[in-house]
């Protein structure tokens, strides 16, 4: 059973506005529940709350638990699937909004590679309060244009970025003792073509395994959490000594200086050169954006 809410938009827009896909709660108990991210139409975002009971989550080849109080953030098309298993629970009763605009990358990009891709909020959080109020609204109509549903939304999004940006990440001694030694050995061998197959034999259990439980404990997955390693090291590299960035995107594993540039862009906002340029305290605030 789903109670589905969305708002008709009479035409196509060029304003750089978020647009309302949907907005709704529903509860299943039927295992045919699933979502396909490369099979679904259509794009944007989808942000998924567990109420009661527990759903699964597979992002690429490792599948994480979504359980009560606990939600996910998915870009549509994408590698991943939801979906309802009995096994688990009795049932999976959840609230969801889907929506677009421009710009909405930032918050799921800052989730998965910090956070992991399931978060921990309580009913009170701030964007569960947000999402409750904008699914009562489009409920009852009060919803009046398109440029307020934009602006919920764009409340919403910077609620969410705003809970996110204050979580803390696990300190690495709080790990588990299997997934302290893969934090320990890629700490360690960083500048080295680290696999996953390579990482799940430190910890001793199987690839998917190790994904799920890393970034269940760590809060980001073992590939985030190598990249911040490396770029980390770039970084003191980069302030701290006169190499060219060729060879410190070779110490810091890898191959391709475009690449690495690439990464640290995305990561930074800023390319290898400038940050090397920068200011103490913009090189500071660029820091904080990787550990």
């Amino acid at each position: 059973m789903q109670n589905i809410y969305g708002f008709r938009y009479l035409e196509h827009t060029a304003e750089p506005l978020f647009l309302l896909g949907s907005v709704g709660e529903g509860t299943t108990s039927d295992e045919a529940y699933r979502w396909d991210g490369l099979e679904r139409p259509g794009g944007g975002m989808v942000f998924q709350y567990t109420v009661r009971g527990e759903g699964l989550l597979r992002v690429g080849e490792a599948t994480h638990a979504v359980p009560k109080h606990h939600a996910f953030l998915i870009g549509v098309p994408g590698n991943h699937e939801y979906r309802f298993d009995a096994s688990r629970a009795a049932e999976w009763s959840y609230r969801w909004i889907r929506f677009e605009g421009r710009g909405m990358g930032g918050a799921w990009k800052e989730w998965m590679d910090r956070l992991g891709p399931v978060l921990e909020l309580s009913p009170e959080a701030e964007p569960i309060l947000l999402l409750d109020s904008l699914y009562a609204d489009a409920s009852t109509g009060r919803l009046k244009d398109r440029y307020e549903v934009s602006q919920r939304i764009y409340e919403w999004m910077a609620s969410l970025q705003r809970y996110c940006a204050g979580r803390k990440q696990p300190s690495q001694a709080a790990l588990p003792e299997p997934y302290r030694r893969v934090a320990d050995y890629m700490d360690e061998h960083y500048a080295q073509d680290l696999t996953l197959d390579r990482l799940a034999d430190v910890a001793g259990m199987t690839r998917s395994h190790v994904c799920k439980m890393f970034a269940r404990h760590a809060g980001m997955t073992p590939i985030a959490y190598l990249r911040n390693r490396r770029l980390e090291k770039a970084a003191e590299l980069l302030r701290q000594s006169e190499l060219p960035v060729k060879e410190i995107a070779d110490r810091c594993g890898y191959a391709s200086v475009g690449y690495f540039g690439k990464v640290f862009l995305q990561v930074t906002g800023m390319q290898p050169t400038a940050f090397r340029d920068a200011e103490e305290e913009q090189a500071y605030d660029v820091l904080r954006l990787i550990h």
